[in-house]
């Protein structure tokens, strides 16, 4: 039917709907999902505090919505109601009721979870190897004076706590726990001390060297490892079991490890020695090596240790820090900031590594670093220094 048919009708004030409309931007994925997808089982949430700027989530991603205005206004129209109708009977024909006006849509932007929230629900909440006698339990009364001269106990952390705060999809909650090394200790959530997660590793290598026969089929028996660690060195399979679990695959009762992220492990645990002090490069990988045994040697290398320290050259060699990419502020602003005050400028492959963790894709981190920082070619080399009008 030709438009000039259809009959536009404005409600009256008492039954307009102006502001309960929003128009969103779908990228392909996403309207994907939803056309696939049962209505009854979409799993689709908005995460975070109320304070926090929204972001939509699917199982596997994350998305940013931002609000962005428009020059045309948007008109949202349905037919009228049964009772609009008999209070219009004046009006004849087809008719289009007018029910919203927008002047903005909301665009979804991918984007990196944002775990940063971590910091301070961990806080204080360290598993360590102080914990083996138990002392996770619940402190039994004490008298006043002794309590007040003991620092409050932390809330414990749960995993619907996290689902509350923190803006991330589940599958990506879920491996960031395992990356971050999050225990579970009688549903309660705590991170592993990285020293003690660096004794237990060692540990286990110890005792893999001890039954080469299954090492040498790529699968080793559960037990085979976390009974000597329980009964040799008083770690709870509790404790052992979940950390085989972030460094390989279980299956059947057995363990086949990722040869690769244990090595890298261990390697990070050596490093963090130097955090206040460096170490000569090839001190550093002797010692990286001697930990980790011959059997892995082969894996020891700074490239997977990468946007975890600095490296600075001197007469008498190459001398590293501890400089964990973790440990810098989430938001893209302050990290540059950060990583200028640290050094006036970076080539390209030193830097890359320190922005992996606030940007999707290659692309995405190119854009920041055109907008926090400005390039320099010298001798074939691309320096970045700080763009200051940003920071």
């Amino acid at each position: 039917m030709p438009s000039s048919d259809i009959q536009t009708v404005f409600p009256t004030e008492a039954d307009s709907q102006v502001g309960q409309y929003r128009l969103f931007e779908l990228p392909p994925e996403l309207l994907k999902i939803i056309e696939e997808s049962d209505p009854a089982n979409l799993d689709l949430s908005i995460r975070g505090r109320t304070t926090d700027n929204a972001v939509l989530c699917t199982n596997s991603k994350t998305y940013n919505i931002r609000a962005v205005s428009v020059s045309n206004t948007f008109f949202v129209g349905t037919s009228p109601t049964y009772q609009e109708e008999i209070h219009s009977s004046a009006v004849t024909g087809d008719k289009l009721v007018i029910r919203d006006s927008i002047n903005q849509i909301f665009e979804l932007v991918p984007c990196v979870p944002k775990i940063e929230r971590f910091d301070a629900m961990f806080r204080g909440q360290e598993y360590s190897e102080q914990d083996e006698d138990g002392s996770d339990e619940e402190e039994e009364e004490d008298s006043v004076d002794h309590l007040l001269e003991r620092p409050l106990k932390r809330r414990k952390v749960t995993y619907d706590d996290l689902l509350a705060d923190v803006q991330a999809s589940d599958t990506e909650l879920r491996n960031a726990l395992k990356q971050s090394h999050i225990l579970s200790i009688n549903s309660h959530l705590r991170p592993i001390a990285p020293a003690y997660l660096t004794h237990i590793l060692v540990l286990v290598l110890n005792t893999l060297s001890t039954i080469p026969s299954q090492r040498s089929q790529g699968k080793v028996k559960i037990p085979d490892i976390t009974e000597p660690l329980e009964f040799e060195h008083h770690i709870p399979r509790e404790v052992t079991t979940q950390v085989l679990e972030w460094f390989g695959i279980t299956t059947n009762g057995e363990w086949e490890m990722d040869q690769l992220e244990v090595v890298k492990a261990v390697g990070y645990g050596t490093l963090m020695k130097y955090k206040e002090r460096s170490v000569d490069q090839i001190q550093f990988i002797d010692e990286w090596a001697e930990a980790v045994g011959d059997a892995y040697a082969e894996h020891v290398g700074l490239k997977i240790l990468e946007g975890n320290y600095l490296s600075n050259s001197t007469a008498n060699g190459v001398q590293l820090k501890f400089f964990p990419s973790s440990e810098l502020p989430a938001d893209p602003a302050t990290r540059f900031a950060d990583l200028f005050l640290t050094r006036p400028r970076w080539s390209a492959e030193d830097i890359v590594p320190f922005l992996k963790s606030i940007a999707v894709d290659a692309k995405e981190r190119d854009k920041l670093l055109l907008k926090f920082a400005r390039p320099v070619t010298e001798n074939g080399t691309v320096w970045y220094t700080a763009r200051t009008t940003h920071l």
